[in-house]
């Protein structure tokens, strides 16, 4: 199969997922409309930047996209996730919060 038809196949699904038409598409991604449908229709070649452009409206990393032996996971916002873990690990005591952050740390830098 080829990269434009896996590419158009998984662009349709995460924006149905998402519950977005192709026009939300096209304007979080601020691309037009037209673009969107060739792109899920399997036509034409998409530059770097549009595949950035929906990775960002997706909220997702444009390697993400790409990946097509995995399920796409939409990012949450970094402050929100960093507020989150602070709520969790606040009844700890500090060595065990910095244990944590350390260990939380690790783990996000091998995701990169």
């Amino acid at each position: 199969m080829d990269i434009n038809r896996l590419l158009g196949i998984r662009i349709k699904k995460i924006r149905k997922e998402l519950e977005m038409s192709q026009e939300e598409l096209a304007d979080k991604a601020d691309m037009n409309v037209a673009n969107i449908r060739q792109i899920e229709a399997m036509k034409g070649n998409p530059t770097m930047e549009s595949l950035a452009k929906l990775a960002r409206a997706f909220q997702i990393r444009p390697v993400d996209l790409l990946d097509f032996d995995r399920e796409y996971r939409k990012l949450e916002l970094f402050e929100d996730t960093e507020q989150m873990l602070r709520e969790l690990i606040a009844p700890l005591k500090p060595h065990e919060q910095a244990e944590i952050v350390s260990l939380v740390a690790m783990v996000v830098s091998t995701m990169r």
